[in-house]
Parts: structure tokens; C-alpha cells; sequence
């Protein structure tokens, strides 16, 4: 079995798991700047340059068609919600090959019901999603929201959570040198990209109301993005920039040090599908903070292993922030049911997580060819 992942995600790049489970895998991820390839055993990982929106989706699906012709893929997986499934279902029409969607990033979720612009895009990929052979959905809610939102047939949805090799957040018990920290009471953690997705206006905005009654309080920001001078100034005007460091991009083998030092991780996120991040807390035995995401209502159980808030109310997320850092006994006990409960639901598995993303391509390729 030969997969092409269709992306425009350069992280992507990094997911080198999934070569165990195919005979050939190629990454074709569009990027701005210029061309580049790169190879790791059975994996050839290319990097696409465009220059404008036109170049990616024509650059990509050409780049993909030497590959299709060639005769070294079986199969297509798009990565990407809409231009990886767009350029998917080209490729599928032209050449008649399976389709695989990945739905990622839950863009069918309500987060962004007045933005005109990812209506339009919603609109299209319900079109786009019946067109495709199977898809990839991130937990049960998800594929229920997938059947709600864009009538899809049951039977090609697939439920794969995440094949993150969790293992190092699991093990690594090592902590930030607490000297770092030690003018701060309690630290909270976030880690994502600074964008729109993640509302970071409103965790700011909760900082802003602990900091009454916590003065010391400190939410470490990890991640980089767009918005990062529109929030260093939005902690300025709230006064909480003492309170909040924004550390910017942070390997992946250290981000275990940084969930071990913190006692509560957030997510205030519009729209989250899965969220590998809240995965990642689970592991390292933390409660979570979130705000009501199909992941989140997937992975938390209001007040088992965290709190679900609803979206943009940063002042319920402050209260329920504050009663996890007033009760360090409540702080250990939810830490303790999360790494229990998503152990039990298998989201710490990754080599089982695997075997069913294996079994969905194997399935896709026995899919019918024909269009409705």
C-alpha cells in the first residue's frame, strides 16, 4: 500500500509513524518559498513552494499527478480540511483513485458561524466530503458532528484518534528548575498556535480576573502564530504581562518538563476537534481547563478530570480556574482521573491508534470508485 498525505501543514513533516504501517509514504506538503525533497527509509517528504494561493493548488496537484502517473500511489490522503481536500477530489475525478479525508480541525464545528468566509468553505467541503471514499474522524463526537453537520454516510467515517507517539510525556518525569518560577504561586499552562482557533483573548481576560485574588499567578504560553504582538499588547492593557510569558515555539521532546511544572493546563479554544495537547496533559497527570469543543467534551468530564466552560466566557473559566488552584488535593485527584480515563478510552495508545489508521486505508482502497 502506497500513500500521498496531501497537506499545506509543514508539521506534518514530523510524523514519520505512519511509514510503519505503508510500503511507501509520501508527504507533498505546499509551503511558501521553494522546492525541496527529503527522504527517510520508505518515506519521501517534499516540500512544495507557491507563492500565491493559485501556485499551491497548482503546483500541488501537479506535483501529486507525476506521482499518481508514475505509478507510485494507491492511495490519497488529504491532511488539510479544504485545500488538501479540494486538490484530493481533482485527483480522484481525474485519475479515479481512493480518497481518504483527514479531518483534522473540526471546521464544521460552530466556532466561527459569523466569518463569511469559513461559512463558504464549510458549505464547500460538505459538497467535497460525499465525493470522498472515507474519512478519518478525530473521536466519536466528531464523527457524530460529521453525520449532524454534513449528512455523511456513517459507514465511511472512521474513528482513529491521534497516533502521537505519546510515550515521552508519559515517562519523563523531569521538571523546570522551579528557581525559574519562583516569584509565581501556581503556574498555568497553554500550549498551540497563536491564532483566532484558540481565542487567547479570552484566557488573558480570565488572568486578568484570577490575578485579583492571585497576584502571583503565572499562564506560560507556548506556541507561535499571527497574533503574538496583538496579545502581548492585550496583556499590557490588562496588566497581567507580568503575569503571562509567551515562550514562543518549545521542542517537543521538552514539553514534558513544562506540563510536569505547571498544575493546571487550559484550552480556551472556538473549535477543537481533538486536541493532542489535551492529550498531552492527560499524560502527564494534569487537570484541564477547556471551553466546549467536540475534543473536549470528548476527553473531559466536567468535574472528573477538568471543567468544560463555554466558549468565550472568560469569566467562568477564571471561576473555575480558581477553585482548581485554591484545592492542590482536587489538582491531584482530577490529574490522576485524567491519565486514567484517556488510558482507558485508548488515547495513550499510539501503536493501537496506528493499526486503526492502517485499517482505514486498507478499507478505502476497497472502496467503490464511483461517484454519486
Amino acid at each position: 500500500m502506497n500513500v500521498l498525505v496531501l497537506s499545506t501543514n509543514p508539521k506534518i513533516a514530523s510524523h514519520l509513524h505512519y511509514g510503519k504501517i505503508v510500503t511507501e509514504l509520501i508527504y507533498l506538503i505546499g509551503r511558501k518559498g521553494s522546492d525541496e525533497i527529503n527522504k527517510v527509509g520508505n518515506i519521501t517528504i517534499e516540500f512544495v513552494g507557491y507563492r500565491n494561493t493559485f501556485q499551491k493548488y497548482r503546483n500541488l496537484f501537479i506535483r501529486a499527478a507525476r506521482y499518481i502517473e508514475q505509478g507510485k500511489v494507491s492511495l490519497v490522503s488529504a491532511d488539510q480540511p479544504f485545500s488538501g481536500l479540494l486538490i484530493g477530489y481533482l485527483l480522484r475525478k481525474k485519475f479515479n483513485i481512493p480518497l481518504n479525508v483527514q479531518m483534522f480541525a473540526a471546521v464544521l464545528e460552530n466556532g466561527y458561524r459569523n466569518n463569511f468566509k469559513i461559512c463558504m468553505a464549510s458549505l464547500a467541503m460538505k459538497i467535497l466530503l460525499k465525493k470522498a471514499d472515507s474519512i478519518r474522524a478525530m473521536c466519536i463526537r466528531h464523527k457524530e458532528m460529521l453525520i449532524k453537520n454534513a449528512k455523511l454516510d456513517s459507514s465511511k467515517i472512521y474513528v482513529c484518534p491521534p497516533c502521537y507517539d505519546i510515550e515521552n510525556f508519559i515517562k519523563m518525569e523531569e521538571r523546570l528548575p522551579r528557581e525559574e518560577f519562583k516569584a509565581y504561586s501556581n503556574i498555568i499552562l497553554f500550549v498551540g498556535r497563536l491564532e483566532n482557533q484558540k481565542d487567547l483573548p479570552t484566557l488573558l481576560r480570565s488572568i486578568s480576573l484570577i490575578k485579583r485574588e492571585n497576584p502571583k499567578i503565572l499562564c506560560l504560553i507556548i506556541g507561535r502564530g499571527s497574533k503574538l504582538h496583538k496579545l502581548q499588547k492585550l496583556a499590557k492593557l490588562l496588566d497581567v504581562d507580568k503575569n503571562i510569558i509567551f515562550l514562543g515555539q518549545i521542542p517537543n521532546y521538552e514539553l514534558p518538563k513544562y506540563y510536569n511544572s505547571s498544575d493546571i493546563f487550559v484550552l480556551s479554544s472556538l473549535k477543537e476537534s481533538l486536541g493532542v495537547v489535551m492529550v498531552e496533559a492527560a499524560a502527564c497527570k494534569k487537570p484541564i481547563v477547556s471551553t466546549r469543543t467536540i475534543g473536549a467534551q470528548e476527553l473531559v468530564i466536567d468535574g472528573f478530570n477538568g471543567y468544560i466552560v463555554n466558549i468565550k466566557d472568560y469569566k467562568e473559566f477564571a471561576e473555575k480556574i480558581k477553585i482548581l488552584l485554591n484545592d492542590s488535593v482536587l489538582r491531584k485527584t482530577m490529574g490522576e482521573n485524567n491519565y486514567q480515563h484517556l488510558s482507558r478510552l485508548g488515547y495513550l495508545e499510539a501503536n493501537q491508534n496506528l493499526l486503526k489508521v492502517k485499517h482505514m486505508w486498507e478499507e478505502t482502497l476497497k472502496a467503490s470508485n464511483n461517484f454519486n
